[in-house]
């Protein structure tokens, strides 16, 4: 048999509320009352600006007037400040009312801000002054590199690789930097570290020197996830500090 009408209303997952045109709410289901934090019999016969938060002047609100005297159905994601918490509302015109279903889309609402937020740090980080990358794992496997440390080594590919893999020509040294930054979670700054290393996969080394910082990338769980680096070349002015210093000096 066939779920009656009364049923669907009393068991949808949604919150259910009839609005009649003049505003007042005539009928609630069960949901209703959790979502609302009202017992059904208060909603029953109040206005809808007093049974739902923060209504008043909402474009939901605006939207209930939209649809006076139509048949449109209509969509919108309301905020309530007070609750803090958004509701998805949709409303259907029917036979001389509106009905409005509900939902709490708060998460959703949420982790759709924060994607967008990451998003817009992640085009920041690429479009940065300074070699920027990201890597994760013990393997330092590289995650991000942003333009400017694109630009350092000629535009290689090296997200997927490992730093080891990716520069097998570089000093061990500077392996074994990584490595404690992401055992100790400890940040590390150098000043006018000396690193050579092929710039253009040509197979040529070349010597620079950079200022360079080892953020720990910590999880909420206090784990260290990946590391953080910032560099910035320093070659030009170390040149000129030890020319300055001993005019028969060079750096290698």
């Amino acid at each position: 048999m066939a779920p009656t009408r009364d049923f669907l209303f009393r068991h949808t997952s949604d919150c259910v509320l009839v609005v009649d045109d003049n505003g007042t709410v005539t009928a609630a289901n069960p949901r209703a009352e959790a979502l609302l934090l009202r017992p059904v019999s208060t909603l029953v016969g109040a206005s809808l600006e007093t049974a739902f938060p923060d209504f008043a002047g909402s474009p939901a609100q605006a939207l209930m007037g939209e649809l006076a005297g139509s048949t449109l159905q209509r969509r919108v994601d309301h905020f309530s400040p007070t609750r803090y918490t958004w509701f998805e509302i949709r409303v259907i015109r029917q036979a001389g009312e509106r009905v409005l279903f509900v939902r709490d889309v708060t998460d959703r609402m949420r982790q759709t801000r924060t994607d967008a937020v990451r998003e817009a740090v992640r085009q920041i980080v690429l479009e940065a002054p300074v070699a920027i990358t990201i890597t994760r794992g013990p393997e330092h496997r590289y995650e991000l590199v942003n333009t400017m440390a694109q630009r350092l080594i000629g535009n290689r590919e090296l997200e997927g690789k490992t730093a080891r893999a990716a520069f097998p020509e570089v000093d061990p040294s500077l392996f074994a930097m990584l490595d404690e930054v992401y055992k100790t979670a400890r940040l590390m700054t150098i000043t006018d570290l000396e690193v050579s290393f092929d710039r253009d996969g040509s197979g040529t080394v070349t010597p620079g020197t950079f200022d360079v910082t080892y953020q720990p990338l910590v999880e909420p769980d206090g784990t260290v996830s990946g590391i953080l680096s910032v560099s910035v070349e320093t070659t030009a002015f170390a040149v000129e500090r030890r020319r300055l210093n001993d005019p028969d000096s060079r750096l290698t």
